[in-house]
């Protein structure tokens, strides 16, 4: 239900108040019959300070009030300004003819010193007013736009008669001069919306195939949560460069309120495209014009690190020794960024994860279509075994909690261990059946509405290992 607007009390302007009231008690209390002109101009001081509080009081009633409320018309501070400050220039006129016949125009028409003189001294104050003036009326930009002035950036925060407040990316304030901002190039990022187009340059090697790079570029930019995925994106190879391909990647977003969100939403990007470059085997080179020596992991190194892991694996542990070995030689080493979905549940798959290195979250979506975590994996935990063995789905989403190092084994990697030694099927479905029973135990504790079969057989798991393999 809609809270309905109710109109405030306007703030009085006590000052112009209290000047009128002492103003007028001097004049009526102090003896003034020898200064004849100066209760004279006390008096005309007096009715001034009581016109300008009505002045005041009937510009918040109508312009704040009656235009601004009522209407839903905003009036920019400088426009308001503008009005009170004519509006008293008119009254202080009248009242100086009227009590102490005075004439200003004729005064100031008549005299060029003085007109020269104010010129000289108003100069750079007028030229910022009319320039504030210019602004509000083509209007480039409004309070809370995102804007650029040439070298300045910032979320405008008021508009004055001399200046422009703008809050930075930095959180600092500055103050620019309307006459500045007239001759500068205006750019609003949030004009005619907050939907931009950003992106970024990036280089690859020569030896990945353009359209593979669009691809895997294409994935990570869908994927990404703040892209706007029903406006286009665009990967463009754009130059042969000395040691790379150059590709330009844009896409839609919506900054909001909050420009400085493009620099984060790209940051994540190309952070987690080096993820998926590093999964994919597409490298980004260095320079051909830099000599460089990396002490990079031998072959021999990674192989040894790989059968330590894969010895710890309760799966593998009825495998001989050359029978990990052979796994060992042929896995395929992941990296995964923290947030970075690994695994989704319904998704098809024919692999199994081994963590090597970090922390994965498991997280299951029941009847009731909610998502709830289930359990922590870490170092030496492994998960998708019935996904290689059988072919099944995945029961689970599995997320990267962490940066990740995971090890792959994949269905052909099963395979030459199988055709290698037909026998070891049979143990490997017990120990699956086992692993099914104790994963079925801890999803119905764990959600209550995530749909409750009986764990298989070892037997029925065999013969879909079998199945799944091709085996005799």
């Amino acid at each position: 239900m809609a809270s309905k607007k109710t109109w405030k009390f306007p703030k009085i302007p006590v000052g112009f108040f209290i000047l009128y009231g002492i103003l007028e008690l001097a004049l009526h209390y102090l003896d003034l019959s020898n200064w004849p002109q100066g209760k004279q101009i006390m008096g005309v001081a007096a009715l001034l300070a009581l016109y300008f509080g009505i002045i005041r009081i009937t510009a918040f009633v109508f312009l704040d009030y009656f235009v601004g409320s009522k209407k839903a018309i905003a009036i920019p501070v400088i426009t308001r300004d503008l009005i009170l400050f004519i509006v008293y220039i008119i009254v202080v006129m009248i009242v100086l003819r009227q009590k102490l016949n005075i004439d200003v125009t004729s005064l100031i028409a008549t005299s060029a010193i003085l007109t020269a003189i104010i010129g000289l001294a108003l100069q750079e104050t007028l030229s910022n007013l009319f320039s504030g003036l210019a602004l509000n009326v083509e209007k480039p930009y409004k309070v809370g736009d995102w804007v650029a002035f040439d070298k300045y950036r910032g979320q405008v925060k008021s508009m004055s008669w001399r200046s422009t407040k703008l809050l930075t990316p930095e959180n600092e304030s500055i103050f620019i001069p309307n006459n500045l901002i007239s001759k500068s190039h205006i750019v609003n990022f949030s004009d005619p919306s907050t939907l931009i187009i950003s992106g970024f340059i990036i280089g690859l090697e020569y030896r990945t195939a353009p359209n593979r790079v669009r691809n895997t570029i294409f994935e990570c930019l869908r994927n990404h949560p703040d892209v706007i995925s029903d406006r286009e994106m665009e990967v463009r190879l754009i130059d042969f460069a000395d040691s790379s391909i150059k590709y330009e990647v844009r896409y839609w977003i919506d900054i909001h309120d909050d420009y400085e969100s493009a620099d984060r939403i790209k940051s994540e990007i190309m952070t987690q495209l080096w993820y998926k470059f590093r999964r994919s085997d597409i490298k980004v080179p260095f320079p051909i014009r830099v000599q460089t020596q990396l002490k990079e992991s031998s072959h021999e190194e990674i192989l040894e690190k790989t059968r330590n892991v894969l010895e710890k694996v309760e799966l593998l542990a009825p495998l001989k020794t050359s029978e990990r070995e052979l796994l060992a030689q042929n896995v395929t080493v992941l990296d995964f960024a923290e947030g970075e979905e690994i695994v989704q549940q319904g998704a098809s798959g024919t692999s199994m994860y081994v963590i090597g290195e970090g922390e994965c979250t498991v997280i299951v979506r029941g009847a009731s279509r909610l998502s709830k975590t289930v359990a922590t994996l870490s170092d030496g935990d492994f998960f998708g075994e019935m996904s290689l063995m059988t072919g099944a789905e995945r029961s689970a989403t599995v997320v990267a909690k962490t940066d990740c190092l995971l090890y792959e084994i994949r269905k052909n990697d099963m395979l030459k261990v199988l055709e290698a030694n037909p026998n070891i099927s049979t143990t490997l479905s017990e120990l699956l059946a086992k692993r099914e029973a104790e994963r079925g135990k801890i999803l119905s504790e764990a959600e209550s509405s995530y749909p409750t079969e009986k764990p298989p057989s070892a037997n029925q798991i065999l013969q879909k290992i079998r199945t799944f393999f091709r085996l005799r």
